[in-house]
């Protein structure tokens, strides 16, 4: 995966109108319009190279092997990726150029070394309900394409050439539990965990508000 500096090579080498001091305020003001913290430096690169543009991804051809979350590359445009349900999120909508109103969700699978987020657009995204997917389900995904995530890393996209199926389980892939973490093990800011430990609270359920609409949330210790 390239690094921020690479990227930046890259940039810089197919827009010569672009100054390295300039490049790096673009960085800066994308990184603060995301919100700090959130966006790395290549994760920047990658959003201002598609503004300005610019090709970033070396184009690989289709795999006609079957991949697993740590084996994707960029630029695949016929995936097929085999991985682990960490986080099935609830569907949402969206509205399309055209004015009409499409459906998306958002998974992460996993396997033994890596997370990798997946995008089930429209058709993709209702069979993934009527198949009941869930957390911990085993799950193919077929002929889907590869793009950088705003972190730059690979995201997997599901649109009107694939489609996901579940598989029948599969003991000699990791599981929930093998990736499970106690309490006191984790330290400082980390994502996608499953940790395992005793509940000493009563659980707190409360609503919010925010610009793109309500959410809510459970607290407990």
């Amino acid at each position: 995966m390239p690094d921020a500096e690479a990227l930046k090579a890259k940039i810089l080498s197919q827009r010569k109108d672009l100054s390295e001091e300039e490049l790096n305020k673009l960085i800066e003001e994308k990184k603060q319009q995301i919100g700090a913290g959130y966006l790395s430096d290549a994760g920047a690169c990658w959003l201002i190279a598609s503004e300005l543009g610019v090709t970033l991804e070396e184009k690989v051809a289709s795999s006609s092997e079957e991949l697993t979350p740590s084996t994707v590359q960029l630029g695949l445009s016929e995936a097929t990726v085999r991985g682990r349900v960490l986080s099935p999120y609830a569907t949402k909508t969206y509205r399309r150029r055209d004015g009409t109103t499409g459906r998306y969700r958002r998974l992460v699978i996993f396997d033994k070394e890596a997370f990798l987020p997946v995008t089930l657009w429209d058709g993709a995204a209702e069979r993934s309900e009527r198949l009941s997917i869930k957390t911990g389900s085993l799950i193919r995904v077929v002929k889907g394409y590869v793009k950088a995530g705003l972190d730059g890393k690979p995201a997997l996209h599901v649109g009107q050439r694939g489609y996901i199926e579940t598989l029948p389980e599969d003991e000699a892939f990791i599981t929930l539990d093998e990736i499970s973490r106690d309490v006191a093990d984790v330290r400082g800011a980390e994502r996608n965990l499953v940790i395992k430990g005793v509940v000493d609270s009563e659980p707190k359920h409360s609503e919010f508000v925010r610009k793109e609409g309500s959410g809510s949330v459970t607290q407990f210790y």
